[in-house]
């Protein structure tokens, strides 16, 4: 009974402990939450009512969504279950809105206006395992999923993949008829003349066979062969089919172009030398052939630039225009006569170029659309053509850039509204602190002052200077009155708040564009887009800030580096260093000559106050940056065998520490090997590798429990955590878990255990002297939690320094492990200014919400039947479930899909931390692990207080005053 009545309290301070609830008003005073589709790969208008004219986009990342014609603001979202995969074709035709997903087992159909589902039909096609996935508006699929309307009395949808072709019907999802071919080898695309359905397949290295099939019925009327042997399923050739129905390929490697009418049943390509036509050559390994939609002509696109070839069956090819690289998309006016729309241009300027299906261009519809940034090249276009009552014509176009944003631009070439979809694919996060108010002033005066060689002048702006200053402060005192001494005036400037909560938040995404990010409001403050850049193999960028904000004389400076998106432009690491405030370049991003394996960042700074970064390349050296003989210098004259780095690959499961000898008189630095460890990747698979955060502040080297003895926590800064999973030798059938604690200077395993009949997903915190990590328990089909606590077992060492190199004792370790529910995708701990505040180990849910669970709530000392000194202490009884609940939750509804990352930064504020969550959304909010100890309450009644201090304040002076007279008319007495 008591043990029940122990377990009961413990569960309800739990739940009182973690709740994290607030008030309706509340929401979105200290938080923002920001929705994206991803990399948008599909875009349409919908041509549909007055009323009703959305933009329907689908995403690399399977979402469909809709979003609202006059602001860009997401009108509906249908995410697609991971289990289905992505999205392989789109189908958007009259009142259709279908998608083809799964490769090519599901097909639904959706609702326009409010995204519900319609019908879902199973294809119940066979052998999928091999197909292939390509963007949405590819036309030359081998091995992928290939999609053709046809339009009729009924409309129809035919689907091939592999040798199984099948038609739909598009307003419930019933087949209509299905034909088995013979295998030819694999499909690669559609083309619908009239009502006959060419359908091309590729035998590798023998050539094309093409199967002309009628689109209502599914007979089959012909079949011939093409020989191609040069045709591969590689990169060497690229391929496409016009509008008219020409199959045009181009042998890169060669330079050769080849094609043929399909409609004619022809049985041999027209070769065409691309030399002959003045075309050149370089670079042509990247050039792709596309389909402008004209009838008669194809584009040849070659980085930036295109040439428009005309095609006329046999009578050869020409060039018919040189331009800069171009989309395009057709569009029907309200007659019924199709206009074709091409976007081109690159950086700040867009070129809109209207024209007939017979190539007649428009030039009242002309036009040129000037960016506010550089966004690259478009990349996908849809549009919407309206008749004005004066007779013109009006559109709107729908334009997806190279850095994946999405805009909207009507006639008069304005720029209606731009949804940055990058954010939805983050892959770094920093936080910057701004900089003060009247500091940031002072600041950019003496900036501006520096070079001035008057000092009397100087003087003089400075005291004007300080006079502006005091006046603003007066205008404020007249306006706010008392509060200007409590709360400084709002601004929307970028300056830091009273307690340090509002900061820059710098983002990088996976595509290579960079944002500034006000913490505030969710606001992009400022964007820079690097057409290069793309994250490393392990999918990371790094992102460093070397110097803050607080050096008046010096800008702040960030350094990022990123893997090259092409070898022929860059066969090393590209690095870029920029002002994170502004966002403005410290210099163009540099291609350097190495790749780089590995950063660090040195905690010593120049005479600028910059940081030093060491970069260790492929071949073990060691360059610094900033490189200068003062950094050189700066290395130098740390102690011998001080500097230490260790790299990780998990694709080849190698470990391995090696020493900088920081006396080398030359740079690059010289490394020494001091350990490594291979893992045999066939056996053992190296899952992830978690060190300790540089920047995590330790309150505490000790912890005082209840019999009044001192625990020293084992708090080794080089520790890092290794997760690994393997099979079971006793057991070969089952798999794994294995943790490894390792000295990441010596290579010393401080810790290891084993979780048999454990899988991957593994999740891990390290931190201070614990760990938490997450696995799958396949034996009993749950989701378990773990915590490890290291202690020093030698009370009389110093605990003051640390040195891996010196002999320790092998620390005491503590561990405990819960079942945990619901199953988490990402963890992460909360950060706070000194490290006094309790932790708060914060988990994404697969769900979309983020849980926080106290950490002292997974004490390792935990006992089902709690002895008096730990009542005494407060720590709960054990109970072997961690359930996450509403109360838990600090993002309330604001579900987060596929959340990836959770980032946390510490605030002026001891009690607060700010947490933002990175997935297919962004979210931002506070959090106070500790409660808000350290403030008063938001409600809290300031006049109430004044009055009553004012009255005590007032009552005193009265009473001394009455007291006065009453001694003294005592004393006459």
């Amino acid at each position: 009974m008591a043990v029940s009545a122990w377990v009961f309290l413990g569960v309800l301070a739990a739940v009182l402990k973690n709740g994290a609830a607030m008030h309706e008003d509340q929401v979105g005073s200290y938080d923002w939450y920001r929705q994206f589709v991803g990399p948008v790969s599909f875009v349409a208008l919908d041509q549909g009512s007055q009323g009703s004219k959305r933009v329907l986009v689908a995403s690399e990342k399977g979402v469909l969504g809709s979003l609202n014609w006059k602001t860009g603001h997401l009108e509906w979202r249908q995410v697609y279950e991971p289990e289905t995969g992505a999205i392989d074709a789109v189908l958007l035709q009259r009142s259709a809105f279908i998608t083809v997903s799964h490769g090519g087992r599901l097909i639904r159909s959706w609702d326009v206006t409010q995204g519900t589902l319609y019908w879902e039909m199973a294809t119940e096609f066979k052998d999928l395992t091999d197909v292939v996935l390509y963007p949405l508006d590819v036309v030359w699929k081998p091995g992928g999923v290939l999609v053709e309307y046809v339009q009729g009395k009924k409309d129809l949808m035919v689907v091939v993949v592999g040798a199984q072709i099948a038609a739909f019907y598009t307003n419930n999802g019933i087949r209509a008829w299905s034909v088995a071919m013979e295998a030819k080898g694999v499909p690669c695309t559609l083309h619908l003349s009239g009502s006959t359905l060419h359908a091309v397949w590729l035998e590798q290295g023998v050539g094309l066979s093409v199967s002309k099939l009628n689109a209502s019925t599914g007979d089959l009327l012909s079949e011939y062969h093409i020989p191609a042997p040069w045709i591969t399923t590689e990169d060497d050739v690229s391929c496409t089919v016009s509008n008219d129905g020409v199959l045009a390929c181009l042998q890169r490697t060669r330079g050769d172009f080849y094609h043929i009418r399909l409609a004619e049943g022809g049985e041999q390509f027209v070769f065409t030398m691309l030399s002959s036509l003045n075309v050149p050559l370089p670079q042509l390994e990247m050039a792709r052939l596309v389909s402008p939609g004209i009838e008669g002509q194809l584009a040849l696109q070659v980085g930036g630039y295109q040439w428009v070839l005309g095609v006329k069956g046999e009578e050869g090819v020409q060039v018919l225009e040189q331009s800069g690289r171009a989309v395009w998309s057709k569009g029907a006016l309200d007659g019924g006569r199709e206009v074709v729309v091409s976007v081109g241009g690159r950086g700040k300027e867009l070129d809109v170029v209207c024209s007939g299906v017979d190539g007649t261009e428009m030039r009242e519809m002309k036009q040129v659309v000037v960016l506010e940034e550089d966004k690259g090249m478009p990349q996908r276009i849809g549009v919407h053509f309206v008749s004005k009552p004066d007779g013109t014509i009006g559109y709107r176009i729908a334009v997806v850039m190279e850095d994946d944003s999405i805009l909207l631009i009507q006639q008069n070439g304005a720029v209606v509204w731009v949804r940055e979809e990058a954010l939805a694919s983050i892959a770094a996060l920093e936080y910057l602190d701004l900089p003060a108010g009247q500091e940031a002033a002072i600041e950019r005066f003496m900036e501006s002052s520096k070079n001035e060689p008057n000092l009397l002048k100087v003087a003089i702006s400075r005291l004007q200077l300080q006079i502006v200053l005091i006046k603003e402060f007066v205008v404020d005192l007249q306006q706010r009155g008392v509060a200007s001494f409590i709360q400084r005036q709002d601004s929307t400037q970028l300056l830091r708040d009273r307690f340090n909560t509002r900061k820059l938040i710098m983002a990088v995404s996976s595509v290579g564009k960079i944002f500034g990010l006000d913490s505030r409001s969710g606001s992009v403050v400022w964007q820079k887009y690097l057409h290069n850049l793309k994250p490393f193999l392990d999918g990371s960028l790094r992102l460093y800030i070397l110097r803050p904000t607080n050096h008046p004389l010096h800008t702040p400076l960030a350094v990022l580096y990123a893997a090259s998106k092409s070898d022929e432009v860059c066969g090393g690491t590209w690095r870029f260093a920029f002002n994170p405030l502004t966002g403005a370049p410290d210099s163009q991003p540099e291609c350097l000559s190495y790749s780089v394996v590995q950063t660090s960042v040195l905690p010593v700074v120049d005479s600028s106050h910059s940081k030093v970064v060491l970069e260790l390349t492929k071949d073990m050296e060691v360059h610094l940056y900033p490189s200068s003989p003062e950094t050189h210098l700066l290395i130098s004259s740390l102690p011998e065998s001080s500097v230490f780095m260790y790299t990780a690959h998990l694709d080849t499961g190698t470990l391995s520490g090696l020493m900088v000898d920081t006396r080398d008189d030359t740079l690059p630095l010289s490394t020494h090997p001091m350990w490594s460890v291979q893992f045999q990747t066939e056996n053992e698979k190296l899952l992830s590798v978690v060190p300790k955060l540089s920047t995590e502040h330790v309150n505490s080297p000790a912890r005082v429990i209840a019999d009044g003895k001192v625990q020293h926590k084992y708090l080794n800064p080089h520790l890092i955590a290794i997760a690994t999973e393997s099979r079971d030798p006793t057991e070969v059938a089952k798999s794994m878990v294995s943790l490894y604690l390792v000295d990441s200077l010596s290579g010393g395993v401080v810790y290891h255990t084993v979780h048999k009949q454990a899988t991957s997903p593994v999740h891990l915190v390290h931190s201070e002297n614990w760990l938490t990590y997450l696995y799958n328990n396949h034996k009993l089909r749950r989701y378990e939690l773990a915590v490890l606590e290291l202690y020093e077992p030698n009370t009389t060492a110093d605990h003051t320094s640390w040195s891996s190199l010196a002999p320790h004792a092998t620390p005491e370790v503590v561990g405990q492990a819960y079942s945990f529910f619901p199953m988490a995708d990402v963890m992460a701990t909360t950060q706070t200014l000194r490290g006094i505040t309790h932790k708060g180990i914060l988990f994404g849910l697969h769900s979309g919400h983020i849980g926080m669970v106290p950490k002292d709530f997974l004490d390792p000392r935990r006992a089902l039947e709690p002895t008096e000194e730990m009542k005494e202490e407060g720590i709960p009884p054990y109970i072997p479930q961690i359930l996450l609940g509403p109360m838990n939750y600090i993002n309330y509804n604001q579900t987060i899909t596929r959340v990836r990352q959770i980032f946390a930064t510490a605030t002026g504020l001891e009690s607060t931390c700010l947490v933002t969550a990175c997935g297919l959304d962004l979210f931002h909010t506070r959090v106070m692990p500790s409660k808000q100890f350290d403030m008063l309450a938001e409600d809290f009644d300031y006049k109430l207080i004044a009055a009553v201090v004012g009255g005590l304040l007032l009552g005193t002076i009265l009473l001394s005053l009455w007291a006065k007279r009453k001694t003294l008319a005592m004393l006459w007495k």
